[in-house]
């Protein structure tokens, strides 16, 4: 089967649209039995279950899932920008003085070069500072509680002003 057939035919799901496809496409093949079978079948298919109706019929075909693989060559897996190693490993600037600097092109025409440091080499820094894998995890955990104990205190301080605003309008 041809592309465009095919295309046609994802397109129009109407058994009258498919065959004026067929028509055009097979022009001289008078007999269903001379067509290809692919297409017997689609067109019978159609025939039978769209007797009349337009609706559009659907299969759902599940995504394919497949297991994401870094490459080292790629600059953004190997190096980190001094704010997303503080949050991502829980470090303090001064942590980061004891690192030797590397620089980057900066990603905006006139900006200038962005300074950043290995993975591998705040990795090492932080699970010195931490005491191994565990504590780092069980420190991001803490962070990440007290940041969302904060987010609820705001949201509860804001919504306490608006009814204060409410109140005296």
């Amino acid at each position: 089967m041809c592309k465009c057939v095919r295309s046609c035919f994802t397109l129009y799901n109407s058994a009258a649209i498919k065959r004026t496809i067929l028509n055009h496409h097979f022009q001289g093949l008078d007999k269903v039995g001379a067509l290809p079978q692919g297409l017997q079948f689609i067109l019978s298919r159609s025939a039978s279950s769209h007797a009349g109706s337009d609706n559009v019929e659907t299969e759902v075909i599940p995504k394919i899932k497949t297991p994401l693989k870094y490459d080292d060559s790629v600059k953004s897996v190997k190096y980190l920008t001094p704010l997303r190693a503080l949050n991502e490993y829980v470090l303090s600037p001064a942590d980061l003085e004891k690192l030797p600097r590397y620089y980057s092109r900066s990603p905006y025409s006139n900006e200038v070069r962005t300074q950043v440091f290995l993975r591998s080499d705040v990795e090492r820094i932080a699970l010195e500072k931490h005491g191994g894998q565990e504590a780092l995890e069980m420190r991001r955990k803490l962070v990440k509680e007290m940041e969302r104990k904060a987010s609820i205190g705001r949201h509860f301080y804001f919504a306490l002003k608006r009814e204060d605003r409410q109140i005296y309008l």
